[in-house]
């Protein structure tokens, strides 16, 4: 799943449940990770006190 705004709004709507709320997704390409979008989506995320968790599920190993 990527990191969109039917995520964001999903989580903001768990944020009236719990005081910690969190977003799961596949790491992205290094290419979108150094894109303006996605560093303003990781910007909207912390300024909403949402936590990102990344998964690469290529791994093989849990870290």
């Amino acid at each position: 799943k990527e990191l969109n705004v039917q995520a964001i709004a999903q989580v903001l709507k768990r944020q009236t449940l719990t005081d910690e709320a969190y977003i799961a997704t596949f790491k992205p390409t290094t290419k979108v990770m150094h894109s303006k979008i996605y560093k303003d989506k990781l910007l909207i995320l912390k300024r909403l006190g949402i936590g990102l968790i990344i998964v690469d599920a290529s791994a093989t190993i849990i870290k």
